[in-house]
């Protein structure tokens, strides 16, 4: 498979999708992962959007379940915060929430059953 972004040819003939997947999962940032390859992000999407899209889209629910979580278990804890790290984990639960809206709309998003219906 080979990307161009911006008048260059990426290959990524020897990438497997399920690696690039399980490494994102293990939470590796996309920019790491890219850098492995020598390549943007950007095209890292492009090749995931191609070539494993319903995979693409269930690692972006996992990773933004776990941010979300992680950020009301910083938001639940008994350690007292400060202004600022309350401010930021507050910041990183409405990321979090936004990115479920997104991508996981069934759920989290405008498409999602009113509350208390079955």
């Amino acid at each position: 498979m080979s990307l161009s972004i911006s008048g260059q040819l990426i290959s990524l003939q020897d990438a497997d999708p399920k690696t690039i997947l399980q490494r994102y999962l293990s939470d590796e940032s996309t920019k790491d992962i890219a850098a492995t390859y020598g390549i943007t992000r950007q095209a890292l999407g492009q090749y995931l959007l191609r070539n494993a899209e319903t995979e693409w889209k269930d690692a972006q629910i996992v990773r933004a379940i776990a941010r979300k979580e992680a950020a009301e278990d910083d938001l639940d804890s008994t350690e007292p915060l400060d202004a600022l790290s309350l401010a930021r984990v507050r910041e990183r639960l409405r990321a979090a929430q936004w990115d479920l809206e997104r991508v996981c709309r069934r759920i989290y998003g405008q498409d999602a059953p009113p509350a208390g219906a079955n």
